[in-house]
């Protein structure tokens, strides 16, 4: 589309890495639910959701509130300004011509790029 996923990348990154989030940031392929869970984008991939939100549901239960509390915040936090640089990024990608011209192709009911080279 033309934007600039910089937003998402450090917690995706720190998900599957910087490599892998790179690759698919500059344009790799559409992802089914099974490569996404390979990648470690999803936990699970399962045809019954309620069971296996069931689960997490008891194992994070049986957890310290306290001590989650603390580890979220200490896992939270990011480079200095990344989240602000990363806005005015995506806000000079958004409002400039190549987005809004993919954008335009895409709610035309057109690809946003000219080819596509994964189903090439």
């Amino acid at each position: 589309m033309g934007l600039v996923p910089g937003i998402v990348h450090p917690y995706i990154g720190r998900r599957i890495g910087s490599a892998a989030v790179r690759r698919l940031a500059l344009g790799g392929p559409s992802l089914d639910a099974w490569t996404a869970e390979r990648l470690g984008l999803v936990d699970e991939v399962t045809d019954s959701p309620d069971a296996a939100l069931d689960r997490l549901s008891a194992a994070i239960g049986r957890l310290g509130p306290d001590a989650v509390a603390r580890y979220r915040a200490l896992s939270a936090e990011l480079p200095a300004g990344w989240a602000s640089r990363a806005t005015d990024a995506f806000h000079a990608a958004w409002t400039g011509p190549e987005a809004q011209t993919r954008m335009a192709r895409w709610r035309d009911g057109l690809a946003p790029w000219l080819d596509d080279p994964w189903t090439s």
